[in-house]
């Protein structure tokens, strides 16, 4: 049976002299840090001691052995005769990796980080706690089957054999040590509430609701007009109108209710939710069909987008199930601590996911009843909400307590995110969204790992709710399909744009989007199909998924590179593919300076501004490392955004400013066009913000890379690198722990290459840790996954990927035995029956 999850429970013994044995465990990390950075041979023996596996386990519960073979990339290829078995086994062997990882996010989507961080989490916790995704998590558990509650439990119980094993040897991953815990057994709460993080990471309607908010209340409508989400008229639509014939045309209503009195940001509360305009978790996704394939069969490639940190997001894994009456045989990635394949293939079927935008969260104003706190006015009556108290223990000082207030929209947020000392809400925001329902995602994913044809992948969908997903297929019998995935609201009123009155049932949700009338489109007559987060589908679709979706010049661009080939009648092969996921043709820029620097020429500059004007004249416009052109453009842009917004937004809201790239390329091109815009007109007119803020931009490259514009490198501001958590703020264990430092990369936010950036320090926040492409002739398939396998900093599959991730390499997937069973790392898991 299903074990709960006690949330009571302190999970760190407290221990006598704390500040010595914290500086005690810090010296630990220094002295291992140091070993690695200077000398590699005792590096390798203090690594085998203390991260070596056996090459036996006896293991509980097992029916029968099971092997586990690990590549030269540490991924394991696991090997056993039922199902219950293969995923212990991935239990285990997983955990020996990312055991610590697996716990962060246990205690981020839990609310539990401050027991262990301390005081500066609470606010984070606060939040989580009124997410309340762990709840809707053990109400999903009875939706599940017994049989896949069977598989999750053998999972746990491998997780949770290893926790007992290295807890015996002394032996748990360092950063228990530094911070004096251990961690609590896994639970298939804790996997199906981690496996929700997706859903927290890929929906951020509420906080743009937010911002366009704030923004109406301080700029004037006219203004406000001007920067409304348009998708251009030009861009990719996935399934534009001739895929899907002539529907009826309906228009959901829309309205403009708002409040403007939404006084609540600050500093403070972008750490709290992490709300960034510089992140883009997005995805590429593409497919296409055999009779423009070499091999006659399709080819698939994806590369998710996601946060670059050590360890991965992503976990590596191969399960094969082999027995008179079952068997199963798929690779690809995972999230560390939930069971099975998330994206990947199996000896029949490849499959990825783009993320679909749709706007799955709304913010409802609830008037709160002044003589009771815990009702609020529902069609003139008084509603009670339910109040769950919290207590939130903290590391060094007493817990704090806190009730999580629930409407019939969803929980009250306000109260949280308004929690500091700079700040008094008004208003109380209710937050709806499909991740608080009961869902089955998991079971849809391990039903999607066993599917041999489009039929039964389809039906598997049928699961599927959260996050609501791009699905992209391609199978061996030739069939290549896409669909979108996920449960979608069906709105009474309203766009999502801002937050609505919920005192009626005037903006209430309906439901969701009938299966079977989601976007689908099977073997279009063009031979492929591409997914970049651009627009999903025609505007004859009768409802509305999203108000705003990415810039197209990504999709575009994988248009562009498919429909060349095929002109050219030229079969592809994955090399073919693999060359275009590392493209690096920056379109925004292809289609601005026709329209930027005819601005720059009649103009009088300086020797220093001459020469980058000239550079930028012979580029051709790749964001590639080792050119000066991508850093004096991008810089450019960003200057032209600067000078246009942030006076009249001020800084906080210039920074978080949604999207920005769609709303700033459509100002220039309509300026360009002789159109009137209210925005270029405030800041001086369209020549001089152009003008202007090209001077600006090369000052600030001067001060970062001299004043020889030819010396200057995009690369040597736009790096990789890879940072351990304790490395982010200390810059000394972080050079000790990640010795290789800065490795410079090409690619934007604009390119098929996906690398997104700080905008202060270049480090790359946003890109494709794990990149795919498989040929459905014999399931051959490539991948990285970067910085590594491994959590453990000691490991020498902690950061292996980085340089061929830089480098824009892929690796062969070794999916037939003969691939990995010569492997020089081969562990036996036996049943303590047999023993």
């Amino acid at each position: 049976m299903p074990q709960k999850n006690n949330r009571t429970k302190i999970d760190r013994v407290y221990k006598p002299f704390p500040k010595i044995k914290k500086a005690m465990n810090l010296g630990k990390v220094i002295f291992y840090g140091s070993i690695r950075a200077c000398n590699q041979n005792v590096y390798r023996k203090l690594r085998e001691h203390f991260i070596s596996l056996e090459k036996e386990y006896v293991i509980s519960g097992l029916s029968e052995e099971v092997i586990i073979y690990k590549d030269n990339r540490g991924i394991p290829h696991i090997e056993a005769r039922n199902f219950n078995d293969v995923y212990k086994a991935q239990g285990f062997i997983t955990t020996t990796d990312r055991l610590w990882q697996m716990d962060m996010s246990r205690r981020l989507v839990n609310g539990r980080l401050s027991e262990i961080l301390g005081p500066d989490l609470i606010n984070n916790d606060k939040l989580f706690r009124s997410f309340s995704l762990f709840r809707s998590a053990q109400k999903s558990i009875s939706l599940y089957s017994e049989e896949t509650l069977e598989w999750m439990q053998s999972y746990c119980d491998g997780v949770n054999t290893y926790i007992e094993h290295v807890k015996k040897l002394n032996r748990l991953p360092v950063e228990f040590t530094i911070l004096d815990y251990e961690p609590e057994p896994w639970s298939i709460l804790d996997m199906l509430s981690i496996g929700r993080l997706l859903s927290y990471s890929l929906s951020h309607n509420f906080t743009n609701e937010i911002f366009r908010f704030e923004l109406q209340k301080k700029i004037d409508d006219e203004l406000f007009e001007e920067i409304k989400p348009n998708y251009p008229s030009d861009g990719p639509i996935t399934i534009p109108d001739y895929m899907m014939g002539e529907n009826v045309k309906i228009k959901q209503q829309t309205s403009e209710k708002t409040i403007n009195n939404l006084d609540f940001f600050s500093d403070h509360l972008a750490e709290l939710l992490n709300l960034s305009s510089e992140v883009t978790k997005g995805s590429n996704g593409w497919v296409i069909s055999g009779k423009h394939t070499k091999s006659g069969k399709p080819i698939l490639a994806n590369d998710p987008h996601i946060e670059m940190q050590a360890p991965s997001t992503w976990y590596q894994t191969h399960l094969k199930v082999n027995n008179e009456t079952e068997n199963m045989n798929v690779i690809g990635v995972t999230l560390p601590g939930v069971c099975g394949i998330i994206l990947g293939h199996n000896d029949k079927i490849a499959w990825g996911v783009t993320n679909n935008r749709a706007d799955v969260q709304d913010l409802f104003i609830e008037k709160r009843n002044p003589s009771n706190p815990n009702q609020f006015q529902y069609k003139g009556k008084w509603e009670e909400a339910e109040v769950i108290e919290e207590v939130i223990k903290v590391k060094g000082q007493a817990d704090v307590a806190f009730p999580v207030v629930v409407t019939r929209h969803g929980p009250i947020i306000s109260d949280v995110i308004g929690n500091n000392q700079q700040i008094k809400l008004k208003e109380n925001l209710a937050l709806q969204w499909n991740a608080n329902y009961p869902t089955c995602d998991l079971e849809a994913l391990l039903d999607i790992n066993r599917s041999k044809n489009w039929e039964e992948f389809r039906n598997s969908l049928r699961k599927y709710s959260t996050p609501v997903l791009n699905f992209l297929f391609a199978s061996e019998d030739g069939t290549i399909a896409y669909r979108v995935g996920g449960k979608i609201p069906i709105r009474n009123k309203g766009n999502g744009l801002l937050p609505v009155p919920g005192c009626d049932d005037e903006f209430e949700w309906k439901g969701f989007i009938p299966f079977e009338e989601l976007p689908e489109v099977v073997n279009p007559k063009q031979g492929f199909i591409v997914s970049a987060n651009n627009k999903v589908i025609g505007d004859h679709y009768p409802y509305m998924i999203a108000s705003s979706w990415d810039a197209p010049y990504r999709a575009k661009r994988i248009n562009q590179m498919l429909r060349k080939s095929i002109a050219e009648n030229t079969p592809l092969v994955i090399e073919d593919v693999k060359i275009m996921q590392d493209d690096t043709l920056n379109l925004q820029a292809v289609q601005l300076l026709n329209i930027l620097l005819p601005v720059l020429y009649p103009v009088k500059h300086n020797k220093l501004e001459t020469e980058c004007i000239r550079i930028l004249q012979k580029w051709d416009c790749k964001d590639t490392s080792y050119n000066a052109a991508p850093l004096i453009y991008h810089f450019w842009w960003w200057e032209i955004c600067c000078t246009l917004f942030k006076e009249k937004m001020g800084t906080f809201l210039f920074e978080k400013m949604v999207d920005r790239m769609n709303i700033t390329d459509e100002l220039i091109r309509k300026a360009a066009q002789g159109n009137d815009s209210t925005w270029f007109n405030n800041a001086g007119g369209f020549e001089k913000v152009i003008i202007e803020s090209f001077k600006k931009s090369i000052i600030t490259i001067i001060d970062l890379q001299g004043n020889n514009p030819y010396e200057w490198k995009w690369g040597e501001f736009h790096h990789f690198i890879t940072k351990h958590p304790f490395g982010k703020k200390n810059k000394f264990i972080g050079n000790l722990i990640n010795p290789q430092g800065k490795i410079p990369i090409g690619g934007s936010y604009v390119t098929v290459a996906l690398a997104s950036y700080d905008r202060k320090t270049g480090h790359i926040l946003d890109g494709a840790p794990w990149r795919m492409v498989v040929d459905l002739k014999d399931c051959l398939g490539m991948d990285i996954n970067a910085p590594g396998q491994s959590g453990n900093f000691l490991s020498h599959w902690y950061d292996d990927q980085s340089l061929l991730y830089v480098n824009q390499q892929l690796e062969t997937q070794k999916f037939k035995p003969e691939q990995y069973r010569n492997s020089k790392m081969k562990v036996k898991l036996k049943p303590s029956k047999s023993m």
